[in-house]
């Protein structure tokens, strides 16, 4: 079994493209607040408001997707071949899946959590 390189990296990235777009809103939100003249803003700080507004919005995407990759749509990082869910993982079980064409069982690094009950 072989460890993942590249699918904690991706998530790991994702997950900080987020959380850099999240703190770019709020400096530019302080930053329109900190400009404002007579209850209006200018043009720059609301420009910057909304690039990075769509930043987190895409960034959102982006850890979405990266999730699911690891998930649901697993590639083998050798060879790129799309591989199949591995059958019955149980909670605490590790998230493998085996490439037949390269003959690697790839170790993603991940474990099945138990679901939380909210009664």
């Amino acid at each position: 079994m072989r460890p993942d390189p590249i699918t904690g990296k991706r998530l790991r990235k994702a997950v900080f493209l987020f959380a850099a777009a999240t703190f770019g809103m709020l400096a530019a939100t302080a930053w329109l607040i900190l400009t404002a003249e007579n209850g209006q803003a200018k043009d720059a700080p609301a420009l910057t408001i909304a690039i990075f507004l769509l930043l987190v919005v895409g960034t959102t995407v982006n850890v979405f997707v990266a999730f699911f990759r690891l998930r649901v749509w697993y590639r083998c990082p050798q060879c790129g071949v799309l591989l199949p869910r591995p059958p019955e993982i149980r909670v605490g079980d590790p998230i493998s899946y085996v490439c037949t064409a390269c003959n690697i069982e790839w170790d993603t690094g991940w474990k099945i959590a138990p679901r939380e009950n909210s009664d």
